[in-house]
């Protein structure tokens, strides 16, 4: 009987201490009682586009005018003869949230800074789509943007313009009717994808673009100037699979089945160009077009219809390159070029064709006759 009482003493303590537990203080601080909960606004940060907070314009359907983070929460079906969003304040972020903009017949750009030109103020959008403007998917060509994993396909125009400085990551440009990336100088484009656009997969005047790809383009997968191209792809576009000139240097590029009907070339360089390390085979023309002033070293150049290297120009240089199964390996018409240490084998009508005495070729050994030492070390092989 006692032990029983023990045993329920213990338990009123241990009820007593759970609900003086729970009860919270007994004697709170002075002052009203104030709510301790968040704010929709400290949870969610950001402004909903939509017509109550960013209504439109007379050519626009939203207009964001306040700095700040924005995202959609649905998809936007565009409207004739309006932009879809227009930005005019710095600062802004949109986040696509993974909805399409679709532009209708007459639309004019799916989303723009047209008119705001602040470059050193920029906007940040992400992670959606664009497809079916009347002009360019997206134009934020007045400021320097900064865009990420955004696709835009099917635009009248190109597909992205980017202003100066902009920047471009893991987007893609898919069948627009101009160009899939149109980049002012100082651009920076990496992991991006351009297919099937009208004329260019991308377009540079002064910049980078690194890790990319582009395929099925109307004129060239890549049209550069003073701009550095590293470690990129070009397969199956008309003409050209790189179109490089003015300064543009190319290191660690692929060019595969660019040109049509036996004209085009790999790559075409031109005005103190450079390629690296970059690989061309079954172009339906040359493999490499060398113009005036360029450096084209450790390339190779495999399996095209016509030539593998094509020196046309003066004051170039070809060194440690190889050349294999085209038409011509190495063709070096004319006289003020330098083509050293190269090799060549089973090109069908020649491996060096070289007209001109003087030239620029250096001897040309076959390396099943002659041994191959430092005796020969800029020579150019055959085998």
């Amino acid at each position: 009987m006692q032990f029983l009482r023990f045993s329920i003493i213990n338990l009123a303590v241990a009820l007593f201490a759970a609900v003086s537990a729970q009860a919270g203080d007994l004697n709170p601080p002075a002052g009203p009682i104030s709510p301790t909960m968040k704010t929709l606004t400290e949870i969610e940060p950001r402004v909903i586009i939509n017509a109550t907070n960013t209504p439109g314009d007379a050519d626009s359907l939203f207009k964001i005018t306040q700095p700040g983070s924005y995202y959609l929460t649905g998809n936007v079906t565009g409207v004739s003869g309006k932009y879809g969003i227009k930005i005019t304040a710095p600062h802004v972020t949109i986040d696509l949230n993974g909805f399409e903009l679709t532009g209708v017949p007459g639309s004019l750009v799916g989303i723009t800074d047209t008119g705001f030109t602040s470059t050193a103020f920029a906007a940040t959008i992400r992670n959606g789509s664009l497809r079916n403007w009347g002009q360019s998917g997206m134009d934020l060509s007045a400021t320097s943007p900064s865009v990420e994993h955004v696709r835009v396909s099917a635009c009248g125009g190109n597909g992205f313009s980017l202003g100066l400085s902009g920047r471009a990551d893991g987007c893609s440009a898919t069948d627009n009717g101009d160009t899939g990336f149109a980049l002012a100088f100082g651009a920076a484009v990496r992991n991006c994808v351009a297919n099937s656009n009208t004329y260019y997969g991308y377009s540079s005047n002064g910049g980078t673009i690194d890790g990319c790809t582009a395929g099925f383009n109307g004129f060239a997968g890549y049209l550069a100037q003073a701009t550095v191209i590293s470690n990129c792809e070009a397969d199956d576009n008309t003409v050209a699979g790189f179109y490089a000139n003015g300064g543009a240097n190319l290191v660690n590029c692929t060019a595969i089945f660019n040109g049509s009907s036996g004209t085009g070339y790999g790559i075409y360089l031109s005005g103190f160009g450079r390629a690296t390390r970059c690989h061309v085979t079954s172009s339906s023309g040359d493999g490499f077009a060398i113009s005036d002033d360029c450096v084209v070293t450790d390339c190779s150049s495999l399996g095209n219809s016509n030539r593998g290297f094509w020196l046309f120009a003066v004051s170039s240089r070809v060194e440690g390159c190889h050349a294999a199964n085209n038409a011509i390996g190495y063709a070096i018409p004319g006289s003020g070029n330098l083509v050293v240490r190269n090799s060549a084998r089973a090109n069908t009508a020649a491996n060096f064709s070289v007209p001109a005495p003087g030239a620029g070729c250096g001897t040309i050994i076959n390396a099943s006759a002659t041994p191959v030492n430092n005796a020969n070390s800029f020579a150019n092989i055959e085998f």
